[in-house]
């Protein structure tokens, strides 16, 4: 006896494709709604990280304005005391001097409190550098605590206008050095060197910064005229290397420093010998400048972008120590170097 199911003819291969194809149009189309819900479930998680780290961002400054909020009502609360002291009756003038010294030892003793609190907890309380400004026009002075100073090492806060740490490739003999360069910018006209005996070598790292300063006066001071300042500039070295070799591109940070009034980077080491031309010699020993800057406990190291390739001698343990930042001409390195 024969089944009913055996009496249905097969299925015809032009119907069993149709089928097949209806099948995959509607896998594709539960394909393409999965993706697209996970599309928005992807931007809604992009729009809500966006959201988090606003929110994040804003409470950071929040905090960090609270802090400035506290450290202001200190140093507020502090300078107070002292004008109550120095002038009892509130119709005696202060002098500007007074108002200094008062508002340095201020933030000196604040400072202090932060400096102690930093090494409780160093990731909440890492911006311990202080300033003050007297006058609409007065020049950003920042304040350092004496027993944070160390002969061995160059310090973190940022150096006062027309001031530079530097390193010079120094000689075969001595290798590099650490310099100091310290600029006064007053009435006058050319540049004075303090030091006695001048280094021959030194006066000549002076003579291409000045020069490049006068040519690339626009760029580099606005509307302020560099030859109508004396430039007096006295070399500080730390090291063996005393010639002040390769300094050019520090004296020229240095000057224009001091004719803007703008102080230079804390923990920044600049590098790079000039020419009179505008160019940037080529730096005979990168590797042992940056292990030097290491030793100095630099932040920064500041070199021309041609010493990059050189560099990849140094040591790996080295680069995690320090943050090497390149520029590109004098005018970049200059301002790289200076606070804005």
């Amino acid at each position: 006896m024969r089944s009913r199911t055996d009496d249905q003819e097969p299925t015809h291969p032009i119907n069993q494709r149709r089928h097949e194809h209806a099948q995959l149009r509607h896998d594709l189309a539960q394909s393409e709604a999965e993706r697209a819900r996970l599309d928005r479930e992807r931007a809604w998680l992009e729009c809500e990280r966006t959201r988090l780290e606003r929110e994040h961002a804003r409470l950071k400054e929040e905090v960090e304005a609270a802090r400035r909020a506290g450290t202001r009502q200190a140093a507020n609360k502090t300078m107070s005391g002292l004008v109550k002291l120095l002038s009892p009756d509130d119709r005696m003038e202060i002098q500007d001097e007074d108002l200094q010294w008062m508002a340095r030892l201020a933030l000196e003793a604040r400072r202090r409190v932060k400096e102690q609190q930093k090494r409780c907890l160093k990731s909440e309380f890492r911006n311990t550098h202080f300033s003050f400004t007297l006058g609409p026009d007065g020049v950003e002075q920042f304040v350092a605590t004496p027993e944070l100073h160390s002969d061995e090492a160059i310090d973190g806060d940022p150096l006062p206008p027309g001031q530079v740490w530097a390193i010079g490739p120094g000689t075969g003999e001595t290798g590099p050095g650490l310099h100091r360069v310290e600029v006064a910018v007053g009435p006058g006209s050319g540049a004075k060197i303090v030091n006695h005996p001048v280094p021959p070598a030194f006066r000549e790292s002076i003579r291409v910064g000045e020069q490049n300063l006068y040519a690339r006066g626009r760029d580099l001071v606005g509307d302020r005229q560099p030859r109508e300042h004396e430039y007096s500039v006295q070399l500080r070295p730390f090291d063996a290397d005393k010639s002040g070799s390769g300094l050019g591109l520090p004296v020229l940070v240095a000057m224009v420093g001091g004719l803007l009034e703008r102080s230079t980077r804390g923990g920044t080491i600049i590098v790079g010998p000039l020419n009179l031309g505008g160019s940037l010699d080529l730096i005979p020993n990168p590797v042992a400048i940056a292990e030097l800057a290491v030793d100095k406990q630099a932040t920064t190291l500041l070199m021309p972008v041609a010493a990059r390739r050189a560099l990849n001698e140094l040591p790996d343990d080295l680069w995690t120590k320090i943050n090497i930042e390149f520029y590109s001409d004098p005018t970049d390195g200059v301002f790289k170097a200076l606070i804005e």
